[in-house]
């Protein structure tokens, strides 16, 4: 997902970054760079859209991907940088949180699996990481129904730096690359 809540650090550069981190851990990582917000743009949609957009992006890609393990659709978090920063071997790292919907009712138990194992990792490798797994009671579905794997991860927020978010990045990968291996 494109969101710009801080045009300048647009999270579209985090996604291409785990993108790139994990292709150097020779794991084969697409990435999308669709900008949604222009897409709500041009058909005149609100923000509250942007699931049905991107849900767009997430089957086209697993229609030409048959092979796909996992999706991992990042976002930038709201909250203010004392909230959303750790301090990790004296280097400030962004937090991350993930969400898991209650309204998919296809693949709920999956995706609730998958963010508590990535989440589970994260804290045992770089403790004060994660924010934790939040449960989101809303009609969204986030895209989770249409793909048993798909990850839905706040990274940061709008006062972070890409350095820190890059560092961040970085633990995901190798998470990522830890629970793929399993």
């Amino acid at each position: 997902m494109n969101e710009t809540v801080n045009p300048p650090k647009n999270i579209t550069l985090v996604g291409a970054e785990l993108s790139s981190k994990l292709n150097e851990k020779n794991i084969n990582a697409l990435h999308s760079d669709t900008d949604f917000e222009q897409k709500l743009r041009n058909r005149k949609l609100d923000y509250s859209k942007s699931y049905d957009i991107s849900r767009e992006e997430v089957q086209r890609a697993l229609n030409k991907n048959k092979d796909l393990k996992l999706i991992i659709d990042i976002h930038r978090d709201t909250i203010p940088k004392e909230e959303s920063t750790v301090k990790i071997d004296g280097k400030n790292y962004v937090k991350v949180v993930l969400y898991v919907s209650k309204a998919n009712k296809t693949y709920f138990a999956q995706s609730l699996n998958l963010a508590k194992t990535l989440n589970d990792e994260l804290e045992k490798m770089n403790p004060g990481l994660s924010r934790g797994v939040i449960l989101k009671d809303s009609p969204n579905t986030y895209n989770q129904d249409i793909f048993p794997e798909l990850a839905l991860i706040s990274v940061g927020g709008p006062e972070n730096t890409l350095e820190e978010e890059y560092r961040t990045i970085e633990k995901i990968a190798e998470v990522i690359q830890k629970v793929t291996n399993e």
